[in-house]
């Protein structure tokens, strides 16, 4: 359903309190649509910056999350939350017209998840376990000495990321701008990816991330 002021104030879960329609007077220009059973009192957990204009959020049916917390600057974002998804941690969405996707049926015990002015997708039925993170930019920038401050001079522009269908990331695994991990893959603990990859079915892992293991398949 597509959240409005009206039917959050004739919800009947909890006592709509002034604060809350404040603070939704405020997010006029955004919207939020919520799938079957997912508890409307989660847009208490969605902030909008004051800059924040045209954004839309779509999350599915059966959305669950325990410590949760999506924030979203810029305009013209899109954020979408496949069916059956399990989330905890932080999501991040910070730059203009970009897109942030996450596959049903995925499951995150706890990250922190950064879209800065490029795109990122996590695929279908995922696993992301504890203290990951996965971003998709520096956020600060490189330049080389003498050249004008700009996004266009950056040595460590942002860069689209892409983790594919049936990928488990392990334990404080950090995954990079640029990043592009292939379906059916396992990223081990506390790897550092920060390169494309084309075969499925691998182990990656270490500092940087290289193939260690191919021809492998993993369930939960």
């Amino acid at each position: 359903m597509e959240l409005s002021l009206e039917i959050l104030c004739k919800t009947n879960y909890y006592l709509v309190k002034m604060k809350f329609i404040e603070q939704w007077k405020r997010r006029q220009n955004n919207k939020i649509v919520l799938g079957e059973g997912v508890n409307p009192w989660l847009v208490h957990k969605i902030q909008f910056a004051p800059d924040a204009v045209d954004n839309e959020i779509y999350i599915g049916s059966g959305f669950r999350c325990g410590k949760f917390a999506l924030d979203i600057q810029g305009q013209g974002n899109k954020v979408f939350i496949g069916d059956q998804v399990r989330f905890g941690g932080k999501l991040m969405i910070r730059g203009k017209g970009i897109e942030c996707r996450i596959g049903s049926h995925c499951h995150c015990v706890d990250a922190y998840v950064l879209a800065y002015k490029a795109n990122l997708t996590i695929g279908e039925h995922c696993l992301i376990s504890r203290e990951v993170v996965i971003r998709n930019s520096d956020v600060h920038k490189i330049f080389n000495k003498g050249d004008e401050p700009k996004l266009s001079n950056a040595q460590n522009p942002p860069q689209d990321l892409t983790i594919g269908r049936h990928v488990w990331v392990g334990a404080r695994a950090f995954v990079s701008k640029g990043a592009q991990i292939p379906e059916e893959c396992v990223i081990g603990a506390s790897s550092f990816v920060n390169k494309s990859f084309v075969e499925s079915h691998c182990i990656i892992a270490g500092t940087p991330a290289k193939i260690v293991k191919r021809h492998i398949d993993w369930e939960r």
